[in-house]
């Protein structure tokens, strides 16, 4: 097995999305309830699609900042679920209860993007990433906004094929699909 750690970089938006759909669920809110963004509070200078959407302040629903955040990778997006949904702290202590002990998530994207050196603060190792994967697809049930959200579909229809993938290549015997 792989136990050296990564810096996940982007990766790291997975986590954060399953922390912010457990939060959702918690907090009895929907997909569709919204945030006003001012595009003046949101860093200019990072990969940020969602940028390119208003000019001043706009809506965006918690549906939409999933999409942009997982679905285009939008750095500005996850910036915005750590500030409503949770900051880096609370998804590693999401992780912690799921049981999984070598994911780290203590950077928020704007720490990062001030200090790169700092994003190896947000690490994991490769077997770790895969058991979650591995979990995702056994649990994606367990909470209607793993299954709603259409923008973690994607990851459903990947994942299965991605487990056999790792598992068959022997890397990781004990992954099923």
């Amino acid at each position: 097995m792989v136990r050296a750690p990564f810096a996940m970089h982007s990766v790291m938006k997975f986590p954060q999305a399953l922390c912010v759909a457990d939060y959702l669920n918690r907090k009895g809110l929907d997909l569709d309830d919204t945030i006003v963004v001012d595009k003046a509070d949101l860093m200019q200078d990072t990969w940020s699609p969602m940028l390119k959407r208003f000019e001043c302040k706009t809506t965006f629903s918690f549906a939409e900042l999933l999409e942009l955040s997982l679905g285009q990778s939008d750095n500005n997006a996850s910036e915005l679920l750590f500030k409503f949904c949770g900051k880096p702290k609370a998804v590693e202590k999401y992780m912690r209860k799921l049981g999984f002990h070598d994911i780290h998530i203590r950077m928020t994207e704007e720490q990062m993007h001030k200090n790169p050196a700092k994003a190896i603060e947000n690490s994991s190792t490769p077997t770790e990433m895969v058991r979650l994967f591995e979990w995702f697809y056994h649990h994606k049930d367990d909470n209607r906004y793993l299954t709603l959200n259409e923008s973690l579909q994607p990851y459903l229809q990947m994942l299965e094929s991605y487990i056999r993938q790792v598992r068959d290549s022997h890397l990781l015997k004990d992954c099923k699909t």
